[in-house]
């Protein structure tokens, strides 16, 4: 059978979908990914015929009807590998992966400045932003906001307060309150400035000041602002300050709004070469502490590190709105955490009824794993990946994350579902663990047992030890969910005893 390379036509949702004339796009196929392949069956028949290629071969996950996508290791022969596939009599086509990207050009003027909005893969979510449920407001507790300032004024919700001078007048005197406001949202595609992580979403800033011009304020402040923005219905707090002293009643005011059905975000603090002491708010149960990266994925030398860390953001020269309308860079935790307040709103739009829990699970699980594997100190569960996080939220299909892993000889690993399991339920039969990528020297003396506390995982554990070397993980489709959803497909992983 004649062999042939084709390019497949794919259709990608826009980036930017505010119906402006200010935001124009376009496609461009610009490389492919080196070690994937696409292979297209010439019938249901699955086994590579040449053992070599089976060596190299990681992932395999079937992607439609009689089509896999072939993931190979980083060193593999991708030519000799593609040779050998277009003379198997059984495959009808190879490919590369190719990639589509978007051209596309916001009318913004200093978009191309904000390197963090594509770090975190905004515009994955930005794409349902015609699915909104309801508006939402999150509370910026902060040194004010310039509720002026051109890329803010549409943005801002009536009622902010000044809890530092008790007076209805929120004016920034410091300006760090409207450079965190314009990390949520700043107004997308207007033609002026940046854009908040939030895009084209309807999520609105209740300036509450509690921080004059010296950067510094009180916790009473704090307290009575955050009673203010329970009093007010928000949706999301963000606290981007704090300090080394836990205060008991600060905790249960921040409590009361947990307790309220509000998502509470905290910057976890820029004192890693101070001592690295533990900041407050951030610190405290069920706050969503935010530390720092910059664009290599680092750690920021200041951003401090603790087992309150949940995951990390951008937070070097984030480029964002300042007062009188004025656009400035600035870096710290206090940047981080925005985006993840933003993130958290648009959440809230699409899915308003997720409770705080399984908003700060979404996050955690489908963060990006940086720094030793799995949660740590520098990086909590990883840096935020809207990408996957969108997946997980708005897929009807039932789906799981896959990655590699590298276990000890009597461990468990984790398999993360974006769908509840069955508690109580036995997955082995839907799953197969063999030496070989074809199947061959199946391992059967394995368990499978649901976390209870999180029931979107599956530990899967030997029953006595791994055998060293390469193993390869099959989830078949007879995995169903919670309620009774199919796996969407059949995906194979890769994992190495140590």
């Amino acid at each position: 059978m004649r062999k042939k390379i084709i390019t497949i036509i794919t259709v990608i949702l826009l980036l930017f979908i505010l119906p402006s004339p200010n935001i124009t796009h376009g496609y461009v196929e610009e490389s492919h990914l080196s070690n994937e392949l696409l292979v297209k069956y010439a019938s249901d028949y699955r086994l590579l015929a040449d053992a070599r290629v089976l060596q190299e071969v990681e992932t395999v996950e079937t992607i439609a009807p009689q089509v896999e996508l072939l993931t190979f290791q980083a060193d593999a022969d991708m030519a000799a590998i593609k040779t050998q596939l277009e003379n198997d009599s059984t495959i009808e086509y190879v490919e590369p992966n190719y990639e589509r990207h978007l051209l596309s050009t916001m009318s913004d003027p200093d978009f191309s400045k904000q390197w963090w909005i594509p770090h975190v893969k905004a515009g994955s979510m930005w794409d349902y932003a015609g699915a909104q449920q309801q508006q939402v407001v999150v509370a910026v507790i902060d040194s004010g906001v310039d509720i002026n300032h051109e890329d803010l004024k549409n943005r801002i919700e009536p009622g902010g307060y000044d809890f530092y001078l008790h007076t209805e007048i929120v004016t920034d005197l410091h300006g760090h309150g409207t450079k965190v406001a314009g990390v949520i949202a700043a107004e997308a595609g207007n033609g002026l400035g940046v854009t908040g992580v939030t895009g084209p979403y309807n999520v609105s800033i209740l300036p509450i000041k509690v921080i004059g011009s010296t950067g510094k304020g009180k916790v009473s402040a704090v307290i009575e602002a955050v009673e203010y923005a329970v009093s007010r219905n928000v949706d999301v707090i963000n606290l981007s300050l704090g300090g080394k002293d836990s205060s008991e009643i600060e905790k249960e005011a921040v409590q009361r709004a947990l307790d309220a059905g509000i998502v509470v975000v905290a910057a976890a603090g820029n004192d890693a070469l101070k001592g690295n002491p533990i900041m407050y708010p951030a610190a405290y149960d069920k706050v969503i502490s935010v530390g720092a990266v910059n664009e290599n994925n680092k750690r920021s030398s200041f951003s401090s590190y603790n087992r309150f860390v949940d995951l990390v953001a951008p937070g070097e020269r984030v480029w964002t709105t300042a007062p009188r309308d004025a656009y400035r860079q600035d870096s710290g935790t206090s940047f981080s955490a925005p985006i993840i307040s933003g993130t958290v709103a648009m959440m809230k739009a699409l899915k308003p009824e997720l409770s705080n829990d399984e908003i700060t699970n979404l996050l955690t699980t489908t963060a990006q794993d940086l720094g030793e594997p799995g949660r740590d100190n520098h990086f909590g569960t990883g840096l935020l990946n809207i990408e996957k996080l969108t997946n997980h939220l708005m897929g009807e299909s039932f789906v799981g994350d896959f990655p590699d892993k590298t276990v000890p000889v009597t461990h468990a690993f984790t398999v993360t579902f974006n769908q509840e399991l069955v508690l109580d339920k036995d997955y082995s039969q839907a799953i197969l663990i063999s030496r070989k990528p074809d199947g061959s020297e199946p391992i059967t003396s394995f368990t499978t047992k649901v976390d209870v506390s999180n029931p979107t995982k599956l530990r899967i554990t030997p029953a006595t030890t791994w055998a060293h070397g390469h193993h390869y993980l099959t989830i078949t489709t007879d995995m169903q969910s919670k309620h009774n959803k199919p796996l969407n497909n059949k995906v194979q992983m890769k994992f190495s005893v140590e």
